[in-house]
């Protein structure tokens, strides 16, 4: 890395920045119209450029979240886009991004961050573990019913698309972060995630649930079509991109809500929890399959010990972690954990792990048992892993549903 240099991007350079994403994702330079509204997306100071001489040769854009833990919300440093000009890789670029990324969390104050993986090969080596995953289920709405005793839910209503920009934050913000892996969606989120759509016209609608105190969920999806009507093939699919239910009543809701919309050949509901309780609300699971499992939000404790102890773990149990963090390695070291007290200690290890381990432990998504048979960890004896697993329990599996 002598002959590159990391610093923060001018208001200038950002377009250039996508443009470099974009070749690097193998997708063409956007357009005048899509950037206007794009450009409101950065916020200042979190975007970076690796130069080698005068020229951008590699990007990262970021932004700061909050994130839910089993024991609270921590704040988190998001990383949405990287990239390196393909003439440049496997020249530590991304290292130093992903370094300097790590260095601003620091100083912000963001003791964890995150990212969607793009190449689930890359980011293990910087810390970042497999946080929480997510399943994707297709149903047809002909064949498919709530059962008799399922939740009544309340009433829904659908947006008109006017409202749509001007209702959709608020409401995530009522709703609220309500299951661990779940974070907030910043203004400079909604640019590409929901201004951008809109502006461009395409297909995209949101009905809301309300109960017995107001708001307290909602559902957004479009529509794509397949087959054509010369082959008496032609189908409509309703695709559910974004759902949020504070309550399995509020899900039954909005599940019912789906099911009953007319012209509909197949639901596909995208990035949902592996426990959402489809299999049980429904009378029949005729037509439910799971088509797709994936990984989702990627994390990675920037400040292990102040990460541990804003996590919280029960008070009646004790556990000492050796980290090894070779990325970050002020981590590196043994710490003694138990409820909310995290300090560092010389005691024998329970449990010796990599911090990319430790973040796939941290929300809930693995259990020590399962990285220990998968060598990704080394418990002291099976009393240690089992101790450890009382520790890291979460009563939901992690879930992240958003993508950034």
């Amino acid at each position: 890395m002598a002959d590159h240099h990391v610093r923060v991007l001018t208001d200038d350079e950002l377009r250039p920045s996508l443009e470099l994403f974009r070749a690097a994702t193998h997708r063409p330079p956007d357009s005048d119209a899509n950037w206007e509204t794009l450009r409101h997306g950065y916020p200042p100071g979190r975007q970076f450029g690796v130069f080698s001489g005068d020229s951008l040769t590699g990007m990262a854009h970021t932004f700061g979240a909050r994130l839910r833990t089993p024991g609270g919300v921590v704040p988190m440093g998001a990383l949405t886009k990287l990239g390196v000009r393909a003439d440049h890789t496997r020249r530590g670029i991304a290292g130093a991004l992903v370094r300097h990324h790590l260095r601003d969390c620091t100083e912000r104050g963001e003791i964890v961050a995150g990212l969607r993986a793009s190449h689930t090969g890359i980011y293990g080596r910087f810390g970042y573990g497999i946080a929480t995953n997510a399943r994707q289920y297709n149903l047809r709405p002909g064949l498919e019913r709530l059962h008799a005793d399922a939740p009544a839910g309340g009433s829904v209503r659908l947006l008109d698309r006017t409202e749509i920009g001007k209702t959709v934050p608020g409401l995530v913000e009522r709703i609220g972060l309500y299951r661990p892996g779940m974070m907030s969606r910043p203004a400079e989120w909604y640019a590409a995630h929901l201004d951008l759509p809109l502006n461009k016209g395409e297909d995209i609608r949101f009905a809301v649930h309300s109960g017995p105190d107001g708001d307290d969920g909602f559902v957004g999806y479009g529509t794509v079509h397949d087959g054509n009507w010369a082959e008496h093939s032609f189908r409509t699919i309703l695709e559910v991109q974004s759902l949020y239910a504070l309550t399995p009543q509020v899900y039954a809701g909005l599940l019912r809500f789906l099911l009953s919309i007319d012209l509909v050949d197949e639901i596909r509901l995208w990035q949902r929890p592996f426990d959402e309780p489809v299999e049980w609300m429904l009378q029949t699971t005729e037509s439910l399959v799971t088509r797709h499992h994936s990984d989702e939000l990627w994390l990675r404790l920037v400040d292990v010990p102040a990460a541990l102890a804003a996590r919280g773990f029960p008070d009646d149990v004790e556990l000492v972690l050796e980290v090894r963090d070779g990325f970050l390695p002020e981590n590196t070291g043994r710490y003694r954990v138990r409820g909310a007290e995290v300090g560092r200690t010389t005691a024998e290890p329970d449990l010796t792990l990599s911090a990319s381990a430790l973040s796939s432990l941290y929300l809930g998504l693995a259990t020590p048992a399962t990285l220990a048979g998968a060598g990704r960890l080394i418990g002291r004896d099976e009393e240690s892993l089992t101790r450890a697993g009382r520790m890291f329990l979460t009563p939901q599996s992690p879930w992240c549903g958003t993508f950034f």
